[in-house]
């Protein structure tokens, strides 16, 4: 069954993944006026976005592994597979666009290549390929009920005091980044698969959870800045990482579609393809352009851009064989 507020959700979700990925590779001049500020607020903001992912990722597959039990391996299988092959895929582009990357990785940094490629972003597929795995060999008997979210629970306290927490007197030196891995999706996906095996909760929920969430994450930020000198922008999952992402899944859930949600609904099928490619057209041309702008408006303009442009090449892929390394042909249930 397709949601169209969830559909549209995903579009939202991109446009501030492209405004984020602009803070960090998009060559922002942090010393022009309010360019740094208007970053801490674009990036917390989108903080939401990467839990929306995997709690849709788990509403939507991990309620058919609750519907047919039976067949949790291979729809697994069927969905984990497409998503290797992608992430393959994309690891040798962003080799040929950057040559050496891999082989410098394989010898200094075999996990951090397993785990997140030879781009920062492809990180989220194989977290998401283990999450699909960890909830479909989790024992079925208890699937449905709080015992996978409470276990994944346990891995993200462990991510946090390894990760924005690892300078605190309980932190942990794992020479891993914790955001990769088993610390944090599979939490989220279980988060959704549960969601949806219970009856729905009131809309306002969402709206407290989101803000509550949002609230934490910024107190927290703001916490690890004043104590250790941590940037707030660098912060991937925090505490109030779980009631942010949950409100904002909730949010695109539990109200009905606007008119804008109906008119953008179906541009969702083409934001993972947008996610895979962004970063290639950003690195490797867009970015050559920022002399030529004012630094503000350099940061707040070329989002948009980025995304007309990313959007424009993947529908023309679409429309071809290769579609399939866009993951459009058999969509997956959301953008990575």
């Amino acid at each position: 069954m397709r949601l169209p507020r969830v559909d549209a959700f995903r579009v939202y979700s991109m446009l501030l993944i492209l405004f984020a990925h602009m803070q960090y590779f998009g060559r922002v001049d942090f010393d022009a006026a309010f360019t740094r500020p208007i970053s801490v607020v674009i990036v917390v903001v989108a903080r939401a976005t990467i839990q929306f992912f995997f709690i849709a990722a788990g509403f939507f597959l991990g309620g058919q592994i609750l519907t047919a039990p039976e067949q949790a391996r291979s729809l697994a299988w069927k969905y984990t597979s497409r998503l290797l092959f992608i992430f393959a895929f994309w690891c040798l582009v962003y080799e040929w666009l950057n040559p050496g990357g891999f082989l410098i990785l394989l010898k200094n940094d075999p996990l951090r290549l397993t785990f997140e490629g030879t781009r920062l972003h492809l990180w989220y597929l194989p977290a998401l390929i283990l999450s699909v795995w960890m909830y479909a060999l989790w024992p079925q008997s208890s699937r449905g009920s709080w015992g996978f979210v409470a276990f994944t629970f346990g891995l993200s306290v462990i991510g946090l005091l390894a990760g924005a927490y690892r300078h605190s007197a309980l932190g942990l030196d794992m020479e891993f980044n914790a955001r990769n891995g088993p610390f944090f999706g599979p939490l989220f996906f279980g988060i959704g698969a549960y969601l949806q095996s219970r009856p729905r909760p009131k809309p306002n929920t969402a709206v407290w959870l989101y803000l509550l969430g949002l609230f934490l994450f910024s107190v927290e930020s703001y916490f690890l800045w004043a104590r250790w000198g941590m940037d707030p922008i660098k912060n991937d999952y925090l505490l109030g990482s779980i009631p942010m992402g949950i409100g904002f899944f909730l949010f695109a859930l539990l109200f009905d579609a606007s008119r804008l949600d109906k008119l953008i609904a179906p541009l969702g099928k083409y934001m993972f393809g947008i996610y895979l490619i962004h970063l290639a057209i950003l690195e490797y041309w867009l970015k050559r352009y920022h002399a030529s702008f004012d630094p503000l408006i350099w940061q707040l303009t070329l989002p948009l851009i980025l995304g007309v442009v990313s959007l424009a090449l993947v529908y023309v892929i679409s429309r071809t064989p290769l579609r399939t390394i866009f993951g459009i042909k058999s969509r997956p249930h959301e953008v990575k």
